[in-house]
């Protein structure tokens, strides 16, 4: 899986676009990168942006290692969060719906949602109205 994410502290928002075949390798790679970031902080919203995935390889054991490093990430500093997983087919509404139901409903502090309206996103997110790309113009 190929991805950026980019943290917009005055926004209080994670933006993260995934691109091609999500693994459970990237989706670790992702989550590390996250929580190393000098600019990662507790209760950050997250726009995760799905419309772009081909295809997903993770295996109920590897969601489970995964699990082992969300849950301390997301714990840190026990503030809620939403998860705004924006979906355009039904690979990644399948994939988002996955997460959801086998991944997010046991983390505590995150609110996942699933849509595949732009505004939608926007709207739960607290967010402006805008394209998604505009949160990537300077990704980290």
């Amino acid at each position: 899986m190929s991805y950026v994410f980019n943290i917009l502290p005055e926004l209080n928002l994670v933006s993260v676009r995934a691109h091609g075949r999500v693994t459970a390798e990237g989706l670790k790679e992702l989550l590390v990168a996250y929580g190393t970031h000098p600019l990662a902080r507790p209760g950050q919203n997250i726009l995760h942006d799905l419309s772009r995935i081909t295809d997903c390889t993770i295996s109920d054991g590897q969601r489970v290692a995964i699990q082992t490093i969300v849950e301390p990430l997301f714990r840190t500093g026990r503030t809620e969060r939403k998860l705004v997983m924006f979906t355009a087919d039904g690979i990644s509404n399948t994939f988002a719906t996955a997460m959801c139901n086998g991944f997010w409903q046991d983390t505590r502090y995150v609110q996942p949602y699933v849509t595949t309206s732009h505004s939608t996103a926007c709207a739960l997110l607290g967010i402006p109205l805008q394209p998604f790309s505009a949160f990537h113009v300077q990704a980290a």
